[in-house]
């Protein structure tokens, strides 16, 4: 049968040994257990136990084992709510935890230390070009690239940066600059245009400019469109054809 034993101070057994044949029930808001070594058969341990809301309440969010440290910092392995993650503190700030570098074998959700993960990025090795960077449309390192940089230059599709040079790879590949709706085309220094061999076919609707070897005009500029291909007159040989004509 039940019995009640009601002590108005404290109450202190001592023996060698207690042994409690039964439950254990202490209904308080502090127990204290002070022994130099504890086992508990129990292989899970409940916190936060009778909990009835969405989450860890108590105005912290945050359940775990907290470590005195005496005159140093206090350190502790929680469970945060608020980020629905475990977290290693120092106080309130994130502290390191250290493990044992994962093998190969082992499964995707393995931590991995910084050694292998700094072991395992030097093998990576990727098709293509030697010391360079490869990427796809597949999110894949392959040979079949849209992006390579080899440390000198960049390739993006069929356009080449390199020092001081763009360039298409393509053979007879057109490359264009252009602004943005109304905007302009600048060139900031002198503009520098190589000697054609030849005039190039007009193009419908456009406009192009292009430098030869200097004829009647004596500018060496030349132009062609939808109706005339000729040569931009200079300033010397403009006044001499409209003092002739």
């Amino acid at each position: 049968m039940a019995e009640t034993k009601r002590i108005n101070d404290q109450y202190t057994i001592s023996a060698p040994t207690i042994v409690i044949d039964g439950n254990l029930r202490v209904s308080g808001s502090t127990t204290s257990v002070e022994t130099t070594n504890s086992t508990i058969t129990d292989n899970i341990i409940v916190l936060n136990e009778g909990e009835d809301g969405a989450g860890i309440a108590g105005g912290t969010g945050t359940s775990g084992i907290e470590i005195d440290r005496g005159t140093l910092t206090n350190v502790s392995f929680v469970y945060d709510d608020s980020v629905d993650a475990f977290k290693a503190l120092e106080d309130s700030g994130l502290t390191n935890i250290r493990a044992l570098t994962p093998v190969p074998a082992d499964d995707d959700s393995t931590v991995a230390t910084k050694g292998y993960v700094d072991n395992a990025s030097a093998s990576i090795t990727a098709a293509g070009v030697e010391n360079s960077l490869q990427f796809n449309t597949s999110n894949a390192f392959d040979g079949d690239s849209n992006l390579l940089y080899d440390g000198t230059s960049l390739t993006v599709g069929n356009t080449n940066i390199s020092t001081g040079v763009i360039t298409v790879d393509d053979t007879n590949g057109n490359l264009e600059l252009s602004a943005n709706g109304t905007g302009t085309l600048y060139a900031r220094s002198v503009v520098r245009m190589e000697n054609e061999s030849g005039d190039p076919s007009s193009i419908t609707g456009s406009n192009q400019l292009y430098a030869k070897t200097a004829a009647a005009g004596g500018s060496g500029m030349f132009f062609v469109n939808d109706d005339t291909a000729d040569e931009l007159v200079s300033k010397s040989k403009a006044i001499v054809f409209g003092i002739i004509f």
